[in-house]
């Protein structure tokens, strides 16, 4: 496959956590096909980024109810940029103003050092765009649907 900003390589392998397969061949043919789908819908939001995006997370089979259990979710952390609050702040408002993708959720999440975009589409069937917040508390994540504030301001 030919993407605009990723390689396979990277979707494959992320940063944080590796997926079952080695390279894009191994991926099972569904797997692909939704990884492909979430990267496609990504590159509007990447091209008016006009900043790297990481890829953290991918397919992982073993999150049990997750999006990424059936590669319908990829995490990108802005190359960076992952503590600037007013550029994720911007970016939440380009989803809300610009994105038309139905069935689709971001979540801004944050733990630890930096924060993170999760994107995932057809996951759930609600005819809409959804964005939330996640951030720990009492060592739980708490994810809430987004009003304003990151996730760095609700720590």
């Amino acid at each position: 496959m030919n993407f605009k900003y990723f390689t396979e390589n990277e979707i494959v392998n992320p940063i944080f956590n590796n997926c079952p397969a080695k390279n894009w061949q191994e991926l099972p043919t569904k797997i692909a096909k939704n990884l492909t789908n979430n990267i496609e819908a990504i590159t509007p939001f990447r091209d008016w980024l006009d900043t790297p995006l990481l890829i953290t997370s991918s397919w992982r089979p073993a999150s049990k109810g997750s999006p990424h259990q059936n590669g319908f979710a990829i995490d990108y952390q802005i190359k960076d940029n992952s503590t600037n609050i007013n550029l994720h702040k911007e970016c939440i408002k380009w989803f809300q103003k610009f994105y038309s993708l139905k069935n689709s959720r971001l979540f801004l999440e944050y733990k630890g050092n930096g924060m993170w975009l999760h994107f995932d589409i057809n996951f759930k069937k609600n005819n809409e765009i959804e964005i939330f917040i996640g951030y720990p508390k009492n060592n739980n994540m708490i994810y809430e649907k987004y009003n304003g504030l990151t996730p760095i301001e609700k720590v």
